[in-house]
C-alpha cells in the first residue's frame, strides 16, 4: 500500500504523514475489527469494494512506471531523515557530526549499477533498483553489526525462532 501512494505523491511530507496515519489505522484496526474493518463499515457492497479495489490496482499501475514523480535524491532523503522525523526520532538519518551514524556499504559490482557514469547515476540505480543482496556490511549506531553480508553481532537463529515464537502469541490474542 505505501508504495502505490508513494507513486503517486511527490510530496514527502505528505506522504510520511499519510503513511503515518496509516500505520495507525492498521493498529486499530487489529485493536477494533468490528470498527474500522472496511468491509464491515462501508456502505458498498464486497463486490463493489472489489471493483473499487481492482480500478486503484490499475490505476496505481499505471502510475508507478513514471520514475519521474520523485527524484532518487528525494527517494533518499524519504527513506533517511524524513522517515528519522516522521517517527519521532532526532539526531538520526544523516552524517552529521554528533549525531548517530548507521551506515550502509553496497556492492556496485552488480549488474544493477550498470551504466554508472556518475554518483547520481549510481544513485538513481540503487534507489530505484537495489536490493538487499547488494549489502555488504552494516554499522549501527557506529558498531559494525553485518560484515560480508554475515550478522556480526546477534544469533541469527535464535532471533528468528523468537520472532516466530512472539508471532504465534500474538495471534493467539
Amino acid at each position: 500500500l505505501e508504495l502505490r501512494i508513494c507513486d503517486c505523491i511527490t510530496n514527502c511530507d505528505l506522504l510520511l504523514a499519510i503513511t503515518a496515519l496509516l500505520e495507525l489505522r492498521i493498529l486499530c484496526l487489529f485493536e477494533h475489527p468490528n470498527r474500522f474493518d472496511p468491509v464491515q463499515v462501508s456502505s458498498l457492497s464486497l463486490s463493489e469494494l472489489a471493483d473499487l479495489s481492482n480500478r486503484n490496482d490499475k490505476a496505481a499501475a499505471q502510475n508507478s512506471l513514471d520514475a519521474t514523480l520523485i527524484t532518487p535524491l528525494e527517494a533518499l532523503g524519504m527513506a533517511t531523515r524524513q522517515a528519522a522525523k516522521a517517527v519521532g526520532l532526532d539526531r538520526v538519518g544523516s552524517l552529521q557530526v554528533g549525531w548517530e551514524a548507521d551506515i550502509i556499504r553496497i556492492d556496485t559490482d552488480y549488474s544493477t549499477f550498470t551504466p554508472s557514469t556518475d554518483l547520481n547515476e549510481t544513485l538513481a540505480h540503487l534507489v530505484w533498483s537495489g536490493a538487499t543482496r547488494e549489502v555488504t556490511d552494516v554499522w549501527v549506531a557506529g558498531s559494525k553489526v553485518l560484515s560480508k553480508g554475515d550478522l556480526i553481532t546477534i544469533d541469527e537463529e535464535r532471533a528468528l525462532r523468537e520472532v516466530r515464537e512472539r508471532a504465534f502469541r500474538l495471534i493467539e490474542v
